[in-house]
């Protein structure tokens, strides 16, 4: 009998705010824009789309929308945006429990 598998995808991981934060920090410390643009990506496929994104990080759409068409220094700070707004959220989170 033959071992099935499936592709990995690292959205099937992004459970919550927590986890988007520490994988975006990880990937920030590789600083290759390509894969910056990637997490994004894997990020918006985890929580529902861009526009989902967009509006729980507070960042506009947009500038998601076009993450792999920027260079690296805007791409690192919109990852960088994107981190902050899950962290607030996190924290706003925690302060409510």
């Amino acid at each position: 009998m033959a071992l099935k598998t499936s592709p990995f995808d690292v959205a099937d991981y992004l459970t919550d705010e927590d986890e988007i934060f520490h994988y975006l920090d990880a990937e920030l410390e590789t600083n290759e824009p390509q894969y910056l643009a990637e997490a994004l990506n894997a990020v918006a496929r985890a929580r529902g789309g861009i526009d989902q994104v967009a509006e729980e990080s507070g960042v506009p759409a947009g500038s998601l929308k076009n993450a792999s068409a920027l260079d690296h220094s805007a791409v690192r700070d919109l990852t960088i945006k994107v981190m902050e707004g899950y962290r607030q959220r996190t924290s706003s989170d925690s302060q409510v429990a």
